[in-house]
Order: C-alpha cells, then sequence, then structure tokens
C-alpha cells in the first residue's frame, strides 16, 4: 500500500517487487486482489497517468508508449482508450516542436538527407510516419513560401 500510494504502479511492476522482496507466490494474487479492493491498484488510472506523462514530459509517441505498456501486460484495450483519451491538437503541436527543434539542430548534405535524419529521430520516439511525413512538408512548403 505504500509503494501504491507514493505513485501510481501497474500489476508487473509490483509482481516484479515481490518477486525481488522473495515473497511467496502463494500471496501475490491474494495482495494484488486487495490492493484493487482498496483502490490503491488500477491499471486504467496508471495507464492514463503513464500516456500523458510520457507524451507531455518525454515527448513520446503514441507507437513508443503503446509498445512499453505492452512490455508491463497492460491490456491492448486500456491502451487503447488511453492513447485516445489525449488530445490530438496538443499532440501534432508538440510533434511539430519537437521536428522543428530537431530539423534546425539537424546537418546534412541536402534536404533529402535531412528529412530521413528528421523521420528516423521522430520514428525512434515513437510517431507516426505519415504524421512526421505531413509536418515536415508542410514545414518545407512554409520555407518555399517564405522566400
Amino acid at each position: 500500500m505504500w509503494i501504491c500510494s507514493r505513485g501510481e504502479k501497474c500489476k508487473s511492476d509490483l509482481l516484479k517487487k515481490l518477486k525481488d522482496w522473495n515473497v511467496d507466490e502463494e500471496h501475490w494474487n491474494t495482495l494484488l486482489e486487495q490492493l484493487e479492493k482498496e483502490k490503491f491498484l488500477d491499471e486504467e488510472r496508471f495507464t492514463g497517468y503513464y500516456v500523458r506523462d510520457k507524451i507531455r514530459f518525454n515527448k513520446w509517441g503514441r507507437g513508443k508508449i503503446s509498445f512499453q505498456l505492452k512490455l508491463k501486460q497492460i491490456p491492448e484495450t486500456i491502451v487503447n482508450n488511453a492513447l485516445q483519451e489525449f488530445d490530438d491538437e496538443e499532440y501534432y503541436l508538440m510533434l511539430k516542436e519537437e521536428v522543428i527543434r530537431k530539423r534546425l539542430k539537424t546537418s546534412g548534405k541536402n534536404q533529402w538527407d535531412i528529412k530521413s535524419k528528421v523521420l528516423r529521430f521522430a520514428q525512434s520516439r515513437g510517431y507516426e510516419y505519415e504524421l512526421v511525413n505531413d509536418i515536415i512538408d508542410n514545414l518545407a512548403n512554409e520555407d518555399r513560401d517564405n522566400i
């Protein structure tokens, strides 16, 4: 209860702690059920906070977040619901800011070289290829219009 009250945790995190503490496996389910019953453990709540924090603070994309939550054994329906709750416009603006920041820091032989480096960067953060590509193309068009 103390660990859960300090910050949101998921079942897999708590199972790892129980294993580290050498708690008998026969007690794991009882402990987890008690924590869920008393609302110390709620995977939907955990997933919602995780998604918001990783997008806002770590600047991760939906793909990377989804992958990390799968590693934590969060059900796909819970992950999808949490990802859908995040505002698309805020997500787009944050991604655009990241693309602009990376593009300004990136050097290359030509525009295609720079574009591929920025695309790889964004994809490594878990952003959707089509969305990143659209942003890069729109920024390139804006640059041409301003000349």
